[in-house]
């Protein structure tokens, strides 16, 4: 597990700092979203062995959050979802990854089960 570092808005819309552990910032991420916080800033507390080579920023998987949660929430299907995020995206690897979640969930995988591939 991970720590996390985290600014925002509680749900009552008062300036918070905090600190959670989660798996992945995906993880971290939908915990303080689903807890009704408006999230500003998420960052890893990763020491430099942890680093990995070709992750995502955590601004550019915020922004995916936020836009695959409105495709979602308006009754566009989740294969569709995917293939737009993953059109639209800038960052290579995430480009990457997205188009390879999108091929499982096109093949019947669950939305889960392919993002933790």
């Amino acid at each position: 597990m991970a720590i996390f570092t985290f600014k925002g808005r509680s749900p009552n819309g008062k300036k918070v700092e905090g600190q959670l552990s989660a798996m992945t910032s995906e993880e971290a991420m939908s915990k303080l979203l689903s807890e009704g916080f408006e999230v500003e800033n998420l960052t890893a507390k990763a020491s430099k062995s942890e680093a990995k080579v070709g992750s995502v920023p955590i601004k550019d998987l915020q922004i995916f959050t936020r836009q695959m949660a409105t495709l979602v929430d308006s009754g566009v299907h989740i294969s569709q979802s995917l293939e737009l995020m993953s059109q639209s995206t800038l960052h290579p690897n995430l480009k990457k990854g997205l188009g390879e979640i999108q091929n499982h969930v096109t093949q019947g995988m669950g939305l889960a089960d392919a993002m933790s591939k």
